[in-house]
């Protein structure tokens, strides 16, 4: 297991970078927002990522309370990784960062990509849209 960086300064930003800004760690965030999940499923739906660092990365995040583990009814091994109410919390920032990272896909549908950016990952649903406050509606699945 690799030592985990620490930016080693008094800001809140910095901190959340210490939890989620290992590579991988946002995108098992995002997985488990679309929802529920055992191992073998993120594996499958994170195409790259070994087994060993989706391990520690869900270790990491179930040790810092952003995600729980579950046991599986009927199967006394298995385990399902859910989000927390701390995790939750990340629906909206993940959101405007798809919102905000769309622009730099390089899109088949034409020149600007424009199908894809009504696309999010895993929901099928159009992207959301900010309201007149700012906000972004959560529209949970599973």
């Amino acid at each position: 297991m690799s030592p985990k960086r620490d930016y080693g300064q008094f800001c809140g930003l910095a901190s959340a970078l210490n939890v989620i800004g290992e590579r991988w760690t946002l995108l098992v965030v995002r997985e488990l927002l679309i929802g529920p999940a055992q191992f073998t499923e993120l594996l499958d739906t994170l195409s790259g990522i070994g087994p060993n660092l989706l391990t520690e990365r869900l270790r990491t995040l179930v040790d810092l309370g952003v995600v729980a583990q579950r046991q599986v009814r009927g199967d006394g091994r298995a385990r399902q990784y859910v989000i927390t109410g701390v995790g939750e919390e990340l629906r909206q920032p993940v959101l405007w960062l798809t919102r905000w990272g769309v622009r730099f896909i390089d899109g088949e549908d034409g020149e600007d990509g424009e199908d894809v950016r009504w696309q999010c990952r895993g929901t099928g649903q159009p992207s959301p849209e900010p309201g007149p406050d700012g906000e972004v509606g959560s529209g949970r699945r599973g």
